[in-house]
């Protein structure tokens, strides 16, 4: 996803230059890495050659952006994959963190998220596993309700404006309780679901469960009803 590379800078060593390499490459994965939770490693790195090559030698038609201290390049790589390959001057090295910061909060930005995206993520920019559980809520939200998110927002803001003295919280709850979809059918099932959806839209995201504790629950509140259908079944059968 994201592309890291040689300094431009001309060495008279090979030793120097690995020296660089390490240094700035190092730093950038060590920050990106981390941001992952050690995870997964989202980054490619290419060779100086490789970049010279993807900008026709970073030939001033490549240009897309020029600024006193860097200019931007646009490339292809392999004649196929866009790049933009940001070199620096000489003085490059008062700028490795910024360029290590930039990269490293781009990394954490949402490329796509469902159309209830969490509310802190729109504030900070970042996106965590806490707003794939905010956005799989409001996925259960539209399931017990048969509402949009959009109705189910606009509706849960309204009330919350008219109620000075409910949080956000309550507000979505009563709402939630107010337009479950009502059925006679494995009620404390829908119960339960619908309570597991209040807790995956909290304010905090620290107080919402991980999906790993999601997906946990969900297959509890499955087989515990289902065992108890097939558990009626069976006394239902011996009875008759």
């Amino acid at each position: 996803m994201w592309s890291c590379f040689r300094s431009p800078k001309t060495h008279e060593h090979p030793e120097e230059e690995e020296e660089g390499f390490v240094v700035n490459g190092a730093l950038l994965l060590q920050e990106l890495i981390a941001s992952c939770d050690a995870k997964s490693n989202p980054i490619r790195i290419f060779s100086a050659k490789e970049l010279k090559q993807a900008t026709d030698n970073y030939n001033q038609s490549r240009v897309f952006r020029d600024k006193y201290n860097y200019i931007l390049y646009r490339g292809l790589i392999e004649n196929e994959r866009s790049v933009l390959v940001k070199k620096f001057g000489e003085d490059d090295d008062l700028y490795i963190q910024q360029a290590i910061n930039e990269i490293t909060i781009a990394s954490q930005s949402p490329i796509f998220t469902w159309q209830a995206p969490n509310p802190s993520s729109i504030v900070t920019g970042r996106y965590t596993d806490k707003c794939d559980v905010f956005s799989f809520g409001a996925v259960l939200f539209e399931i017990l309700t048969g509402n949009t998110a959009s109705d189910i927002l606009q509706a849960i803001s309204s009330q919350f404006n008219a109620q000075t003295v409910l949080s956000p919280q309550m507000v979505t709850e009563l709402y939630l309780n107010a337009n479950i979809f009502q059925t006679q059918e494995k009620p404390e099932q829908v119960k339960a679901c619908s309570s597991l959806a209040l807790r995956c839209v909290k304010e905090k995201p620290e107080e919402r469960p991980t999906m790993k504790q999601v997906t946990q629950e969900l297959r509890q509140i499955k087989s515990h009803y289902f065992n108890n259908e097939m558990t009626t079944t069976v006394s239902y059968t011996e009875n008759g």
